[in-house]
């Protein structure tokens, strides 16, 4: 059995027929024991349509409700795909970005993957009881953190408070570090996805020395 990963863009799914077709595509591999993880967009020219109504509210809407509007796009198209699978006696499921924990900055629009987060994804892809159809973009910006900016900013303090000497620096540095550990993680993440993978082994290894030097002030000042 092996793990595959399929993509459907709007005009393959862009009709009832068409989205039948790609199920029954999906069942033949599903039927030979493959565990299936299909991403699908919205149906063709649906994307476009949602948008031209949020353009019609305002010449400039906002980013963030941009991403809002489209995304229910794809949210048809995955349920749709699903219920044509269950028709043919495959067990399917549908998820969002968001659901199945893809986690993305904050640029709407145009947001970058910084992590997948495995350890909280839905119990079916992992045991591949079901066919899972995922939709392309939706629940990723939403559920989108700041984390990975931040974390940039709190590890540069945290090493700056480290380094100093002061005493009334030394809480900052175990505080700053403490986040920047917690942050460190999101980097880890990403790096599994291709996101800063160089950097990210910088950053940990400035988070661990920051950490350590965090550690040293606390026990200095017992």
């Amino acid at each position: 059995m092996a793990l595959i990963v399929q993509k459907y863009g709007g005009t393959s799914v862009g009709s009832i027929e068409r989205i039948r077709n790609v199920a029954r595509r999906v069942a033949r591999y599903h039927r030979d024991g493959h565990q299936l993880v299909v991403v699908v967009s919205a149906m063709a020219g649906e994307t476009n349509r949602l948008l031209a109504l949020a353009r019609d509210l305002a010449p400039d809407p906002n980013p963030r409700e941009l991403d809002v509007i489209a995304a229910t796009g794809e949210q048809v198209t995955i349920g749709l795909l699903a219920i044509a699978l269950d028709s043919m006696g495959h067990k399917a499921r549908s998820y969002t970005g968001g659901q199945i924990r893809v986690l993305t900055d904050s640029a709407f629009t145009k947001a970058r993957i910084l992590a997948i987060d495995e350890e909280k994804s839905p119990a079916a892809i992992v045991q591949a009881k079901y066919a899972v159809a995922i939709a392309e973009s939706v629940g990723a910006k939403q559920y989108a953190p700041d984390s990975y900016a931040a974390a940039a900013q709190k590890l540069r303090a945290a090493e700056a408070a480290a380094s100093a000497k002061k005493s009334s620096d030394r809480k900052a540095a175990a505080d700053f570090a403490r986040e920047a550990v917690i942050a460190s993680e999101d980097a880890r993440r990403a790096a599994m996805v291709g996101a800063a993978a160089a950097s990210a082994e910088r950053e940990r290894r400035a988070v661990a020395a920051a950490a350590a030097e965090a550690q040293r002030a606390r026990s200095a000042e017992h």
